[in-house]
C-alpha cells in the first residue's frame, strides 16, 4: 500500500498514527470533562457573577443558575439511572446487577489499587 508520494506504509506508521490520533482524542475529553463537569470550577464562575462577596450558604443557594448544590447530586444519580446501573425501587436506590454491581466492584479495586482515601 503506498500513500501519495511518500512510499510504503508500515504498519509502525499506521500505529504511530493512531496512536497520535487516540492521545488527541484522550487529552480532548479530559478538557471537555473538566469544563463541562468541573462543578468546583463552576463555583468559580458563580463567585464571578455575585455583585459582591458571598457566604457558603448563598453560593449555594446560587450555584447553576440557582439550581443549587442538590442540583450536583441529582444529575450524577440520574447519570446512573439512565445508564442503568442504579434503580428506583418503592422510593429507594438498589444497585442494578449485574451491571451496577460489576461496575461499583471495579470502581472500588481501581480506588484500593490507586491506593486513593476519597474519591466523588
Amino acid at each position: 500500500m503506498y500513500a501519495a508520494g511518500s512510499g510504503p506504509v508500515v504498519l509502525s506508521d499506521v500505529l504511530l498514527g493512531f496512536m497520535a490520533m487516540a492521545a488527541a482524542t484522550l487529552v480532548y475529553l479530559e478538557i471537555w470533562a473538566l469544563l463541562s463537569r468541573g462543578y468546583t470550577l463552576s463555583l468559580l464562575l458563580a463567585l464571578l457573577r455575585a455583585d459582591g462577596p458571598m457566604s457558603p450558604e448563598r453560593l449555594a443557594a446560587v450555584y447553576r443558575g440557582g439550581e443549587g448544590l442538590g442540583w450536583v447530586f441529582r444529575h450524577r444519580l440520574s447519570g446512573l439511572v439512565k445508564a442503568g446501573l442504579v434503580e428506583r425501587k418503592d422510593g429507594t436506590l438498589v444497585l442494578k446487577a449485574p451491571a451496577g454491581v460489576t461496575v461499583a466492584v471495579a470502581y472500588k479495586v481501581c480506588i484500593g489499587f490507586l491506593g486513593l482515601k476519597r474519591t466523588g
